[in-house]
Parts: structure tokens; C-alpha cells; sequence
């Protein structure tokens, strides 16, 4: 938290759009490797512990970049709330903070050993936050 109040209002806006970028890719490619991982188990197959700890490293690594955009949009929100675009800015924040939420369940459902759970959760936060990045790209 004092890193993002320590910043200047430029480097929050970009450190917040580049990870952006970066859960949204990242969500999409560990759910595409998780798919191949419960796709090894239903055939019998028992994935490397390689994959498997890959899998998981990645996973913890999009909840906390997740949550350090999250803190950057909110900042970014308090500080721009008069600008242009109001209605842009609260679908995507909504849009960000929903899927922030869905990882953090995400990821407590693989925890606790639900992985049917897991796995539809994490779809729709992958959703979620490539709806909320898409959001800000359009130009409407």
C-alpha cells in the first residue's frame, strides 16, 4: 500500500494498465494450462510435478498482480473521478473488482480441493478481466 500511495499519478496509471495486461494473459494461459492438466488426470495420466507446481506459481502469481491493480484502479478512481468517461471508469472498475473477487474464490476453492469449482471461476474471472481490460481499449 505505501508503494502505491508513493507513486506519482503517471506511474499509477501505467503500472495499473500494464498489469492489466499482464492478469488478463496470465489468467488466460493458466487456465488453458490447467485444462491440460485436469485433461492429463482425466485420462489417467498423472501430470509432472513441474506442470502441476508451474500451474499453481502461476495461479498465486495473477491473484497478487490482481490485487496490486486493483489498489492501483481504485487510486486511479479516487483521484480521476471528475474526469471524462465517468461511465467507462465504473464499468471498468466493477468489471475489475468483480474479477479480483472471483480469483480470490478461485483460488480458495483449489485450496480447499474443489477443483470443478475452481476451474468455473476462474473462466469467468478470466472473463471478467479481459471484459474489464476490453472496456478501456474500445474507443465508445
Amino acid at each position: 500500500m505505501l508503494l502505491v500511495l508513493s507513486m506519482s499519478a503517471w506511474d499509477a496509471q501505467v503500472v495499473h494498465r500494464y498489469t492489466g495486461y499482464t492478469v488478463a494473459i496470465g489468467s488466460a494461459f493458466n487456465v488453458l494450462l490447467g485444462l491440460h492438466v485436469k485433461g492429463m488426470y482425466d485420462h489417467g495420466r498423472m501430470p509432472s510435478a513441474h506442470m502441476r507446481y508451474t500451474h499453481r506459481a502461476i495461479g498465486y502469481t495473477v491473484l497478487s498482480t490482481s490485487t496490486v491493480q486493483t489498489l492501483l484502479g481504485t487510486y486511479n478512481f479516487v483521484r480521476l473521478h471528475r474526469k471524462r468517461e465517468m461511465w467507462k471508469r465504473l464499468l471498468h472498475a466493477a468489471l475489475g473488482l468483480t474479477a479480483t473477487g472471483v480469483y480470490v474464490y478461485a483460488g480458495y476453492r483449489a485450496f480447499s480441493g474443489d477443483y470443478d469449482t475452481h476451474r468455473d471461476a476462474m473462466f469467468i474471472a478470466t472473463a471478467l478481466s479481459g471484459g474489464a481490460a476490453l472496456v478501456w481499449l474500445l474507443p465508445w
